[in-house]
């Protein structure tokens, strides 16, 4: 009974990236996209793709759809977003040399939430979208593989032992500019202050119930840089429950989350 309870906490791995579990897209977008699409393939309008065509409502209700299921934070670099603070960003870009972005662009699984990513900035402050333009990543917010070959620092970079991704989330995305780390520490070391005041059982809670519940807020709404946070909180669970542990799901329980976890299962 205590080892199922602690693989009931423990099946989500804390990550560097939170995987995107796609819902039913809104009805709006369904049906423009289909309009979209059949004027696109009958007319050939030039250098223009399935999603230019969508009516404006279409792109309104999409957007909100997208900001909702990623709980209002930016796909890639995981700050917050508003229904009408964003972007809509094509993970495989819309405009491409093989032609294949057109027939993708409206293809909800291609389709996020993004920040606006320093708009009108400077190239070298620019991130996610914005910076990304029309490059094609090999990291992919739908697949848990991928993202769990995301990890961060102590100092708040993100990394990846895979040389793709790396290079993905240095170079094309540019998630390691310094505004971005800087913001994860602050988030991480407000989270961690108020951990701390408690005693290490009510720790060892308070971690766990954050990785159980991956960051959510309310209903559709995610923490600020729920990812990062969510790496950092695996890894003071690990600290707070001591070196001799159990290795379970990605995560090390020792003891005193053992006696946790029965008297949780116990009620």
């Amino acid at each position: 009974m205590i080892l199922s309870s602690v693989r009931e906490v423990l099946w989500k791995r804390s990550v560097g990236v939170l995987k995107i579990n796609k819902r039913t897209p809104p009805p709006e977008f369904v049906g423009a996209a289909v309009r979209a699409k059949y004027t696109y393939y009958r007319a050939l309008p030039g250098k223009k793709t399935p999603y230019d065509l969508l009516e404006s409502k279409a792109k309104e209700a999409l957007g909100k759809a997208l900001a909702t299921e990623q709980g209002h934070l930016c796909v890639y670099c995981m700050s917050r977003i508003g229904d009408h603070d964003m972007k809509i960003e094509h993970l495989y870009p819309r405009h491409d040399e093989m032609g294949k972005g057109a027939e993708l662009s409206v293809e909800y699984t291609n389709l996020f939430a993004s920040c606006r990513g320093g708009e009108g900035e400077p190239k070298r402050l620019q991130t996610c979208d914005t910076h990304k333009g029309n490059a094609i990543i090999s990291v992919n917010p739908l697949n848990s593989d991928s993202i769990a070959k995301i990890s961060y620092g102590y100092d708040g970079k993100v990394k990846s032992d895979d040389s793709d991704i790396e290079q993905d989330l240095n170079d094309t995305l540019n998630l390691n500019v310094e505004k971005l780390k800087r913001n994860r520490l602050e988030a991480w070391n407000h989270m961690r202050a108020r951990i701390a005041r408690k005693n290490l059982n009510e720790q060892i809670k308070m971690y766990t119930a954050f990785i159980e519940g991956e960051g959510q807020v309310n209903s559709d709404m995610k923490m600020e840089y729920a990812g990062f946070l969510l790496f950092m909180a695996g890894r003071e669970n690990k600290k707070a429950c001591g070196d001799s542990a159990l290795e379970i799901g990605g995560f090390a329980h020792g003891p005193a989350y053992i006696e946790f976890a029965n008297r949780r299962h116990n009620g």
